[in-house]
Order: structure tokens, then sequence, then C-alpha cells
């Protein structure tokens, strides 16, 4: 923003605090009570406010609530800002109470809003004060980077309810390979908010195999598939394991129990290194209370780099036992 532009807002909202003291001088030349009052903040300027009633020409008959007239002062959108009044009858005692939320208020933009007060009492309130509870807004849309893997550049994916193309909002983020190996694993976490700065979905995305200096664009979906509530989002990355640690990847498993009662487990791995792999496969096998029924391993030998190589091999269950789920994992093989 230049000089002239910061001058030209300072000038619009010393005008704007001007125009607000004004109101509330001729309240009290009117001989309103102290109580009559309304309170914004640095980023919430409120211009006028009086007391609204069924008659509102003559300012007569039972009161509606209270009407502000309240401009965003601040440099940016406001997700949310939350309005209380109290109402007083003219011996100062609490009457009732009401309040008001203004959502999605854009910078130097004013709004009239009245804030209710509940059908009990309402003829005697004579006194009130409004009070700007808080403001919220979603944080600013947030990839973090990393020495390994580079961010290019993000931006917010809107939710789709067309017919037949139906989709959650989310993040799409171009990636780049900074390290001098291939980038076996990498681990994002990904939080979404509404624009009140709500989180609203929690994301774990995994990426795997990114080779040196490649680039990549990947999407991250939330699970939120309504329209307009997604508005930022947050991303970190949490783990990058590189081909030092992590040669032979696991790239499909299939499980199936044959007429013997015997679980066929078939499946194929990948050597993502520049290296000739040894790889083991290990097997897990629950019940379906979770518990531990038994685990198999198998040795692959002399994987060639970027080779993928298949595998299979069966595992009987005790007597009594039945396998409900299976967890394979890869890992070296050490002599």
């Amino acid at each position: 923003m230049t000089n002239k532009e910061n001058e030209n807002e300072k000038t619009y909202k010393n005008e704007l605090s001007g125009e607000a003291e004004v109101n509330e001088t001729e309240n009290k030349e009117q001989g309103l009570e102290e109580l009559l009052s309304a309170s914004g903040s640095d980023e919430v300027l409120i211009k006028k406010h009086n007391l609204v009633y069924e008659n509102k020409e003559e300012a007569v008959g039972s009161v509606l609530g209270v009407e502000l007239e309240v401009t965003n002062i601040s440099d940016s959108l406001i997700g949310a800002a939350l309005f209380e009044a109290a109402f007083f009858d003219e011996e100062g005692n609490l009457l009732n109470t009401g309040n008001y939320k203004l959502i999605n208020w854009p910078s130097n933009y004013s709004r009239t809003i009245r804030i209710p007060c509940s059908a009990e009492s309402t003829d005697r309130i004579k006194n009130y004060q409004v009070k700007l509870i808080k403001t919220a807004t979603a944080p600013k849309p947030t990839v973090a980077d990393s020495e390994k893997l580079n961010i290019l550049k993000h931006k917010l994916i809107e939710a789709c309810e067309e017919p037949g193309l139906k989709s959650p909002a989310g993040v799409e983020i171009a990636v780049r390979n900074a390290f001098q190996r291939t980038i076996a694993t990498v681990v994002f976490e990904a939080e979404f908010f509404d624009i009140e700065g709500n989180v609203v979905s929690t994301i774990k995305h995994y990426e795997f195999e990114i080779k040196p200096g490649f680039s990549r664009s990947i999407f991250i979906s939330s699970e939120v598939e309504e329209l307009n509530i997604v508005k930022s989002y947050d991303v970190r990355i949490k783990r990058i394991t590189t081909t030092d640690l992590e040669k032979v990847q696991l790239r499909w498993k299939k499980i199936e129990t044959n007429e013997n009662g015997e679980e066929e487990i078939a499946g194929a791995v990948k050597n993502i290194s520049d290296d000739i792999s040894d790889a083991v496969i290990f097997a897990t096998f629950f019940d379906r209370e979770n518990e531990n029924i038994g685990t198999k391993t198998t040795i692959l030998k002399d994987i060639e780099p970027g080779s993928v190589r298949q595998f299979q091999f069966n595992f009987k269950p005790q007597p009594g036992d039945k396998v409900v789920t299976c967890v394979m994992n890869v890992g070296d093989l050490t002599e």
C-alpha cells in the first residue's frame, strides 16, 4: 500500500470516528442516560446506535431492539463479529439481553444491524449497553516449506455439488523435490478452516516416489462437501523419508481365503532406489477383536532399481481363529 493510500485510509477512519463522536454528543444533548452506549474496537467502529420502537417514526410503543450502524475499519475481511446488547429500565435494572452475529464482513464496509430483545418487559426498556464481544476470521492459507521438498504454489479448491461431479473442498499444491535422492514417502497434515477460523476437517495425506528435481501437483481433499464452508487451510509436512531409509515400497496386495481355510497373500513391491536391493515382507494377521493371531514373512532378493517384483505366500490360522484384517510392511534385509 502506498503512502498516499495509507493517508487516505487514515483520513477515512478519522472521519468515521468523528461522526461517531458527534452522534454520541447528540445523544447526551438530547438528555439520554449514560447507559445509552455502544463500544467497538480497533477493528470495528460503531457510528450510530439507537432504540427501535414499534412506532418507529414517533419513537413510542414497545422496544423491538437496538439498531446500529457499524463499519469494518480493519485492513481485512472479518469472518464473524458478535455483538451483545443489554437492556435496562429507567432505574438501571437489567431486563434482558440479545445478540447478533455479523459474518463475511469486508474491509471498509458499513452495515446496519438490529439486535433484538425478547418480548418480556419491552415496554419498560429505556436504556441499553452494546458491546462487541469478539471478532474472528479464517487464518491466512499456508503450506510449510522444507529443505527437501519445496512448495511452488498452492490454492483452495472449492467443493462441487454438480450432479456427477460432487467433490469435497481441498487444497491443490505444486511441490518439487529439492533433494539429491528420491523422496520415498512424504506425509502431509492439513487443517481446513471455516470463515470464523474453526477447524472443520483434519486430514493426513501421503505421497510416494518423487524423483530428484521433479515437480508434482497434488490434491489434499477435506471431508467437507458443502459449498462455502472451507475458507482456508494450514498444511504441514510431518515426515519425509528418502530412499536412504526406504528403498522398496509395497505397491499392491490381495488376500483371499482358499478352500483349505488358508489365507493366500499376493502382492508386488517396487525398488525405488538407485541400487539393487533386498526386502522382507512382514504380514501380521488379526481377528475381529483386533487380536494378533499370527505373522508371516517372505524374503525378496536382488530387486533391480526401478523394477517391480511380485510375491505370493500362504498363512494357515490356528483352529478357531479367523483372519479379519492383515497389516503388511516392507523392511530391509540385514545379514
